[in-house]
Protein backbone atom coordinates (compact mmCIF):
# COMPACT_ATOMS: atom_id res chain seq x y z
CA UNK A 1 0.00 0.00 0.00
CA UNK A 2 2.57 1.95 0.62
CA UNK A 3 4.63 1.31 -2.39
CA UNK A 4 0.92 2.64 -4.49
CA UNK A 5 1.23 5.45 -2.62
CA UNK A 6 4.58 6.43 -3.30
CA UNK A 7 4.15 5.50 -7.03
CA UNK A 8 0.63 8.04 -7.03
CA UNK A 9 2.92 10.99 -5.72
CA UNK A 10 5.76 10.35 -8.37
CA UNK A 11 3.56 9.93 -10.83
CA UNK A 12 1.42 13.57 -9.55
CA UNK A 13 5.05 15.16 -9.16
CA UNK A 14 6.01 14.25 -12.64
CA UNK A 15 2.75 15.55 -13.93
CA UNK A 16 3.41 18.90 -12.61
CA UNK A 17 6.79 19.18 -13.69
CA UNK A 18 6.00 18.08 -17.45
CA UNK A 19 2.89 21.11 -17.02
CA UNK A 20 5.33 23.29 -15.69
CA UNK A 21 7.96 22.33 -18.59
CA UNK A 22 5.79 22.81 -21.34
CA UNK A 23 3.70 25.87 -20.02
CA UNK A 24 6.99 27.50 -20.24
CA UNK A 25 8.07 26.10 -23.59
CA UNK A 26 4.40 27.63 -24.60
CA UNK A 27 5.34 30.93 -23.38
CA UNK A 28 8.45 31.00 -24.98
CA UNK A 29 6.97 30.16 -28.48
CA UNK A 30 4.09 33.01 -27.64
CA UNK A 31 6.74 35.55 -26.99
CA UNK A 32 9.41 34.48 -29.61
CA UNK A 33 10.25 36.89 -32.51
CA UNK A 34 8.47 35.32 -36.27
CA UNK A 35 10.83 36.45 -39.46
CA UNK A 36 10.42 34.83 -43.16
CA UNK A 37 13.14 34.71 -45.60
CA UNK A 38 11.86 35.13 -48.95
CA UNK A 39 13.86 33.57 -51.80
CA UNK A 40 13.09 34.18 -55.45
CA UNK A 41 13.35 32.09 -58.39
CA UNK A 42 11.54 29.95 -61.16
CA UNK A 43 10.08 27.13 -60.07
CA UNK A 44 11.22 23.72 -61.76
CA UNK A 45 14.96 22.10 -61.78
CA UNK A 46 15.74 23.13 -65.30
CA UNK A 47 16.16 27.20 -63.82
CA UNK A 48 18.21 26.27 -61.14
CA UNK A 49 21.24 27.51 -60.35
CA UNK A 50 20.40 30.64 -63.03
CA UNK A 51 21.22 33.69 -62.40
CA UNK A 52 17.33 34.84 -61.79
CA UNK A 53 17.20 32.03 -59.10
CA UNK A 54 19.81 33.48 -56.70
CA UNK A 55 17.47 33.84 -54.29
CA UNK A 56 15.77 30.21 -54.73
CA UNK A 57 19.47 28.42 -55.22
CA UNK A 58 20.40 30.31 -51.37
CA UNK A 59 17.71 28.86 -49.51
CA UNK A 60 18.06 25.64 -51.05
CA UNK A 61 22.07 25.25 -50.42
CA UNK A 62 21.10 26.61 -46.78
CA UNK A 63 19.03 24.21 -46.35
CA UNK A 64 21.18 21.54 -46.94
CA UNK A 65 24.18 23.39 -44.91
CA UNK A 66 21.75 23.11 -42.28
CA UNK A 67 20.88 19.57 -42.60
CA UNK A 68 16.93 20.58 -42.55
CA UNK A 69 14.75 19.41 -45.34
CA UNK A 70 12.80 21.36 -46.67
CA UNK A 71 8.67 20.54 -46.35
CA UNK A 72 5.75 21.34 -48.86
CA UNK A 73 2.90 23.54 -47.67
CA UNK A 74 0.59 25.02 -50.06
CA UNK A 75 2.05 26.71 -52.59
CA UNK A 76 5.44 26.88 -51.30
CA UNK A 77 8.58 25.19 -49.65
CA UNK A 78 10.03 25.88 -46.53
CA UNK A 79 11.97 25.16 -43.27
CA UNK A 80 12.22 26.47 -40.11
CA UNK A 81 15.28 27.61 -38.08
CA UNK A 82 15.39 29.59 -34.34
CA UNK A 83 17.73 32.57 -33.93
CA UNK A 84 18.38 33.56 -30.45
CA UNK A 85 14.17 34.52 -29.68
CA UNK A 86 13.51 34.57 -33.64
CA UNK A 87 11.30 31.40 -35.42
CA UNK A 88 12.61 32.22 -38.92
CA UNK A 89 11.00 30.77 -41.90
CA UNK A 90 13.05 30.02 -45.06
CA UNK A 91 10.68 30.23 -47.86
CA UNK A 92 10.66 29.28 -51.62
CA UNK A 93 7.54 29.98 -54.08
CA UNK A 94 6.87 27.15 -55.85
CA UNK A 95 5.68 29.69 -58.76
CA UNK A 96 7.52 31.23 -61.75
CA UNK A 97 8.83 34.47 -60.56
CA UNK A 98 6.15 36.21 -61.94
CA UNK A 99 3.49 34.77 -59.37
CA UNK A 100 5.67 35.05 -56.20
CA UNK A 101 3.60 37.17 -54.51
CA UNK A 102 0.51 34.53 -54.33
CA UNK A 103 2.19 32.67 -51.36
CA UNK A 104 0.91 35.85 -49.40
CA UNK A 105 -2.05 34.94 -48.23
CA UNK A 106 -0.19 31.76 -47.25
CA UNK A 107 2.51 32.66 -45.30
CA UNK A 108 1.64 36.33 -43.68
CA UNK A 109 0.66 34.69 -40.12
CA UNK A 110 4.53 33.77 -40.71
CA UNK A 111 5.82 37.51 -39.74
CA UNK A 112 4.08 40.20 -37.86
CA UNK A 113 5.37 43.39 -39.54
CA UNK A 114 6.89 43.93 -42.94
CA UNK A 115 10.42 44.48 -41.39
CA UNK A 116 10.37 40.87 -40.18
CA UNK A 117 10.10 39.96 -43.95
CA UNK A 118 13.28 39.88 -45.78
CA UNK A 119 13.40 39.10 -49.54
CA UNK A 120 16.20 37.37 -51.43
CA UNK A 121 16.39 38.49 -55.06
CA UNK A 122 19.06 39.20 -57.98
CA UNK A 123 20.00 42.40 -58.95
CA UNK A 124 21.32 43.38 -62.50
CA UNK A 125 22.40 46.89 -61.19
CA UNK A 126 24.43 45.11 -58.53
CA UNK A 127 28.08 43.90 -59.60
CA UNK A 128 27.79 39.84 -59.59
CA UNK A 129 29.74 39.01 -55.73
CA UNK A 130 28.36 42.28 -54.25
CA UNK A 131 25.63 42.06 -51.94
CA UNK A 132 23.50 45.22 -51.04
CA UNK A 133 21.25 45.67 -47.87
CA UNK A 134 18.14 47.71 -48.99
CA UNK A 135 16.46 48.60 -45.32
CA UNK A 136 15.42 51.96 -45.48
CA UNK A 137 16.23 54.06 -48.71
CA UNK A 138 16.23 52.55 -52.33
CA UNK A 139 13.88 49.64 -52.23
CA UNK A 140 11.94 50.41 -55.21
CA UNK A 141 10.80 47.54 -57.60
CA UNK A 142 14.19 47.92 -60.17
CA UNK A 143 11.84 46.19 -62.49
CA UNK A 144 12.12 43.11 -60.68
CA UNK A 145 8.84 41.10 -61.42
CA UNK A 146 9.12 38.87 -58.58
CA UNK A 147 9.07 41.85 -56.13
CA UNK A 148 6.39 43.57 -57.70
CA UNK A 149 4.54 40.49 -57.50
CA UNK A 150 4.97 40.14 -53.65
CA UNK A 151 3.88 44.01 -53.05
CA UNK A 152 0.95 43.35 -55.11
CA UNK A 153 -0.28 41.01 -52.85
CA UNK A 154 0.88 42.54 -49.72
CA UNK A 155 -1.25 45.49 -50.96
CA UNK A 156 -4.46 43.26 -51.32
CA UNK A 157 -3.50 41.67 -47.26
CA UNK A 158 -5.83 43.04 -44.79
CA UNK A 159 -3.13 42.24 -42.30
CA UNK A 160 -0.23 44.20 -44.11
CA UNK A 161 -2.39 46.83 -46.27
CA UNK A 162 -2.03 50.09 -43.92
CA UNK A 163 1.66 49.36 -43.60
CA UNK A 164 1.90 49.55 -47.28
CA UNK A 165 0.05 52.10 -47.89
CA UNK A 166 2.02 53.76 -45.28
CA UNK A 167 5.25 53.37 -47.63
CA UNK A 168 6.33 50.79 -45.44
CA UNK A 169 8.09 47.99 -47.21
CA UNK A 170 9.65 44.49 -46.51
CA UNK A 171 13.53 44.01 -46.49
CA UNK A 172 15.37 43.68 -49.65
CA UNK A 173 18.12 42.27 -50.10
CA UNK A 174 19.72 42.44 -53.54
CA UNK A 175 22.19 39.44 -54.36
CA UNK A 176 24.52 41.01 -58.00
CA UNK A 177 24.65 39.38 -60.72
CA UNK A 178 25.75 42.38 -63.13
CA UNK A 179 24.33 43.77 -66.51
CA UNK A 180 25.14 42.82 -70.34
CA UNK A 181 26.66 45.56 -72.12
CA UNK A 182 23.96 44.91 -74.54
CA UNK A 183 20.65 45.49 -72.81
CA UNK A 184 18.75 43.34 -75.47
CA UNK A 185 20.77 39.91 -73.88
CA UNK A 186 18.72 40.74 -71.06
CA UNK A 187 15.65 38.54 -70.96
CA UNK A 188 18.73 35.26 -71.96
CA UNK A 189 21.14 36.48 -68.91
CA UNK A 190 18.95 36.56 -66.23
CA UNK A 191 18.16 32.69 -67.52
CA UNK A 192 21.54 31.51 -68.36
CA UNK A 193 23.11 29.55 -65.51
CA UNK A 194 26.28 30.75 -64.07
CA UNK A 195 29.29 30.01 -65.60
CA UNK A 196 32.06 28.04 -64.11
CA UNK A 197 34.05 30.70 -62.57
CA UNK A 198 30.91 32.48 -60.78
CA UNK A 199 29.55 28.91 -59.76
CA UNK A 200 33.40 28.55 -57.72
CA UNK A 201 32.38 31.97 -55.75
CA UNK A 202 29.02 31.38 -54.78
CA UNK A 203 29.50 29.25 -51.72
CA UNK A 204 31.27 32.28 -50.56
CA UNK A 205 28.50 34.36 -51.16
CA UNK A 206 26.26 32.63 -49.61
CA UNK A 207 28.24 32.65 -45.99
CA UNK A 208 27.83 35.97 -46.08
CA UNK A 209 24.27 36.02 -46.97
CA UNK A 210 24.38 34.43 -43.66
CA UNK A 211 26.16 36.50 -41.86
CA UNK A 212 24.09 39.87 -43.25
CA UNK A 213 20.56 37.84 -42.28
CA UNK A 214 21.94 37.03 -38.48
CA UNK A 215 22.66 40.80 -38.42
CA UNK A 216 19.49 41.32 -39.18
CA UNK A 217 17.39 39.04 -37.41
Amino acid sequence: MKNYKNIKINFLLFFIFFLEINGNVFKILRTMKKNCVIGLGNKGIDFDFTRHNFGKDFINWFSNYSSISLLKKDNYYYFEKIYNNSSVNFIIPDTYMNESGIIIKNIENKFDKLEDLIILHDDLDVNFEKIVLRDKEGRGLRGHNGLRSIIENLKKSKKFKNEIELKKLPIFLSLGIGRPSDKTLISDFVLQKFNFSEKQKLEKIFFNIINILEKLI
